[in-house]
């Protein structure tokens, strides 16, 4: 009777097992390859991801740059980043924009609607890596993540023989409260309405591993997880 009961109870957490790898999927664990630090100016920030991944930037002719549009802080470190990235073999040639990240700091860029005019945008892309040509985009996030199911930096890399590398930008919570009004929600299946509440999941994953670390408030500081294979998050903000 025993072993009945007790076999019955192994099914029931196989199932929630089960289901739970359904609804989160199977995705690698975030791995940390910067980790929670104070940065002095976006200069330092940015310099910081370029030499930790060097030698991956090199391997990929198309470089996608997620920001939160309305973060002019996050903008401002892909500026810095691109200014330094100057070594031969490293730098990019050409830079598109996304028309709704709105900066006056990349004068050089093309800008399209990425969205409408995605078909051009690849065009162009396919062409300019024929060209070797290095090839940046500056996007919304939710456009750069090629973890987000159906985003732009995923159907990019499914028409590139040469995987296209996403590093995106973002704000994150320093407390559980925090998260409560965090752009980026972790939202359980049928209640999401956006289609990113698993990437909200992820992000908020990483942003709680970091919650007993603090730092003075006002200080910039920010880590950095790589969260797919040509995907990694730079956590940027401000301490409380």
């Amino acid at each position: 009777m025993r072993k009945r009961i007790y076999l019955i109870l192994l099914g029931i957490v196989s199932l929630f097992g089960i289901g739970a790898m359904v609804y989160f999927g199977i995705q690698p664990r975030p791995v940390l390859k910067i980790k929670l630090s104070k940065f002095d100016s976006s200069m330092v920030l940015a310099n910081s991801v370029l030499l930790r991944l060097r030698q991956e930037i090199r391997q990929s002719p198309v470089l996608i740059l997620g920001v939160q549009p309305n973060k002019p802080d996050q903008i401002k470190v892909w500026r810095d980043f691109l200014n330094n990235d100057v070594e031969a073999g490293s730098k990019y040639d050409v830079i598109y924009k996304d028309s709704s990240v709105v900066t006056d700091l990349f004068p050089e860029a093309k800008s399209l609607d990425f969205k409408e005019e995605f078909q051009t945008l690849l065009s162009e892309i396919q062409n300019g890596v024929f060209e070797n040509k290095r090839i940046a985009l500056l996007a919304p996030t939710t456009y750069a993540s090629q973890t987000i199911p159906q985003s732009m930096g995923y159907f990019i890399n499914q028409n590139l023989q040469k995987k296209a590398l996403s590093f995106s930008l973002v704000d994150f919570p320093r407390s559980r409260e925090e998260e409560k009004v965090y752009e980026f929600p972790c939202v359980v299946e049928g209640v999401d309405q956006s289609g990113l509440g698993p990437f909200g999941c992820l992000l908020l994953q990483s942003a709680r591993a970091q919650y007993r670390k603090r730092f003075q408030p006002g200080e910039s500081i920010g880590f950095l997880n790589q969260i797919g294979m040509f995907d990694y998050i730079v956590f940027y903000t401000r301490e409380k």
